[in-house]
């Protein structure tokens, strides 16, 4: 039986200016709390206090040209260690992400929006090492290019695309000889998604 408690607490702060542009920061303190308990291996107990922290900003180049960036960190729950490895049932610590992001925004019409922006996004890979210890074995990063279209585009017809297409890479340690080697993982990737579907007179005007 697996338990697990999350709570924050935090502060933000937003600004924003009609025309021109806003502007958020935040940050959180994370309190995580996991306990495990099973028939067949010792009860575990995780604790955790993670700092987190996001900003956002967004900036009016013209009346229909926007430029955004934003940076986000993030906290995932690990799970327990697998069954077939040796410390099996151990709580495996909370993997902290984040996630930067930067484009351009375009209304090309008061109904329909399109943005192209460059995206990065790391986070830890866990999985069994050499002696067969489920663990922590990389950072794997994922960098790419993400284009997405949403809006009215015929009356009563809304549409919406996205493309992110982008490129993912790691870095395993590995020891030898009492050092550490860094081994760089690569692959390429691509990916649509399309949607469109007819709206009602009532929603017609909404954009996502």
């Amino acid at each position: 039986m697996q338990m697990t408690e999350l709570w924050s607490a935090g502060f933000a702060y937003r600004a924003q200016r009609q025309g021109r542009g806003d502007f958020a920061l935040g940050i959180q303190q994370e309190n995580y709390t996991k306990d495990v308990v099973s028939p067949t291996v010792p009860e575990e107990h995780f604790t955790d206090r993670p700092l987190r922290i996001y900003g956002t900003g967004a900036l009016s180049l013209t009346e229909r040209v926007t430029a955004y960036a934003g940076v986000t960190q993030g906290l995932e729950d690990s799970g327990v260690a697998a069954s077939s490895a040796e410390n099996r049932g151990a709580i495996l610590p909370d993997a902290g992400t984040w996630q930067a992001d930067t484009g351009i925004r375009y209304l090309p019409t008061p109904r329909v929006k399109l943005i192209a922006g460059i995206f990065e996004i790391e986070k830890p890979y866990f999985n069994l090492d050499t002696s067969n210890v489920d663990r922590a074995l990389r950072l794997q990063r994922a960098t790419g290019l993400e284009l997405s279209a949403s809006g009215e585009v015929v009356q009563k017809l809304e549409h919406r695309g996205r493309s992110p297409l982008g490129r993912s890479q790691g870095h395993r340690p590995k020891s030898e000889g009492g050092g550490r080697r860094l081994h760089r993982l690569e692959s390429n990737q691509a990916h649509f998604d399309d949607q469109c579907q007819l709206c009602s007179s009532a929603a017609s005007g909404a954009l996502s």
